[in-house]
C-alpha cells in the first residue's frame, strides 16, 4: 500500500509539473512564432539578415519538438496513472494543486540527513536491503 500511494504521489507530481512545462512552451513558441513573423519583415526591409531569422526558426523548430517529446511523455505519464488508479485509459483525470501549499513548505528546516536516516529506518528498505544483501551472498556460493 505504501508503495502504491508512492508511485501515485510522484506520478502526480510528475503529471502536474509536466502539464506546466507544456504551458511554458506553449508561450515560448508563440512568442518566438511573433518574433519571427516580425523578423520576416524587417528582413524584406533589409534590416535583419537572413542568417538570424533562420536562427531563430531553428530555435522555434527545436522548441517545437521539445514539446511534442514532452507531450508525448505526458501521455505516457497520464497513462501510467490510469493503471494505478485502476482507470480506463480514455478516461480523462484532472489534477489539481493548490499552489498556495507549496509556498507554505518552509525547505530550510528539513535537513537531507534527517531524511536519510528516516528513509533508512523504514522497514520495508530494511527489508530490501536484507533481500539485496541475501542475494549477493547466496550468487557467491553458487560461484
Amino acid at each position: 500500500m505504501r508503495t502504491l500511494r508512492s508511485e501515485l504521489n510522484s506520478t502526480f507530481a510528475e503529471i502536474y509539473f509536466s502539464s506546466k512545462s507544456l504551458d511554458v512552451y506553449g508561450k515560448e513558441i508563440s512568442s518566438l512564432e511573433q518574433l519571427l513573423t516580425v523578423m520576416k519583415a524587417q528582413q524584406a526591409k533589409g534590416n535583419v539578415s537572413l542568417l538570424e531569422a533562420s536562427r531563430v526558426e531553428a530555435l522555434l523548430f527545436s522548441l517545437r519538438k521539445e514539446k511534442s517529446e514532452a507531450e508525448e511523455s505526458l501521455r505516457s505519464l497520464r497513462g501510467e496513472l490510469s493503471i494505478l488508479l485502476a482507470l480506463p485509459a480514455s478516461q480523462e483525470v484532472k489534477l489539481v494543486l493548490d499552489e498556495q501549499v507549496l509556498k507554505q513548505i518552509d525547505l530550510s528546516t528539513i535537513s537531507l540527513s534527517s531524511l536519510e536516516n528516516q528513509l533508512n529506518e523504514r522497514s520495508d528498505v530494511k527489508l530490501a536491503k536484507t533481500q539485496v544483501d541475501a542475494g549477493y551472498k547466496y550468487k557467491s556460493l553458487l560461484r
